[in-house]
């Protein structure tokens, strides 16, 4: 397990702890940071072409890739 996800459970255990209004503060101060902490370099778009398979997808590519569930797999 990476260090980041050690701290991360740390945190999450100790959130765990917390009151619902100190929960419900935690969240806010983060929404806050996201909000505020917005990135200033626009994020990179995929270049086109990186992933270079001969052609492009046709209309069959995207029928073969569509799923369909029967009643068993959406009854879980």
């Amino acid at each position: 397990m990476s260090t980041d996800n050690l701290v991360i459970g740390k945190i999450i255990e100790q959130v765990s702890h917390l009151s619902i209004h100190d929960r419900v503060l935690l969240s806010q101060q983060l929404v806050e940071q996201l909000v505020t902490n917005k990135p200033t370099e626009p994020c990179p778009l995929w270049r086109y072409g990186i992933f270079s398979v001969g052609r492009l997808s046709n209309e069959d590519d995207f029928q073969l890739a569509e799923w369909y569930p029967t009643n068993e797999e959406l009854d879980g």
